[in-house]
């Protein structure tokens, strides 16, 4: 029950923050009452992933759905999703998805 609530707490704040860059692991800790250290071992022992990974797969996840919505061009995205550089964005996408995010708005129509 408290992981659960761990867990969803998390996600929320990542989802709240998800437009700062600046978001980083500290205050994602902070936010939770764990020390940085303390966070990142209890996640990593309840979900097998670091933190680091939630977050990209968040921002990315939002990324698609927002391309795939139809509403927004490639290159307002970055800013929505806390990544400022469109070249970082889209070389993050490609990584995560396998295709660029182009592709991605092609592939939909």
């Amino acid at each position: 029950e408290d992981n659960y609530q761990l867990i969803n707490k998390v996600k929320k704040i990542i989802l709240d923050n998800l437009d700062k860059e600046s978001l980083k692991i500290s205050h994602i800790a902070s936010e939770t009452g764990m020390s940085r250290t303390k966070f990142f071992t209890k996640w990593k022992s309840l979900t097998g992933e670091a933190p680091i990974e939630l977050m990209t797969r968040i921002r990315m996840e939002k990324a698609r759905e927002l391309l795939e919505s139809g509403k927004y061009p490639v290159n307002v995205l970055p800013e929505m999703i806390g990544l400022k550089s469109l070249k970082n964005f889209r070389h993050k996408y490609k990584e995560y998805f396998g295709i660029t995010p182009s592709e991605s708005i092609m592939k939909k129509q």
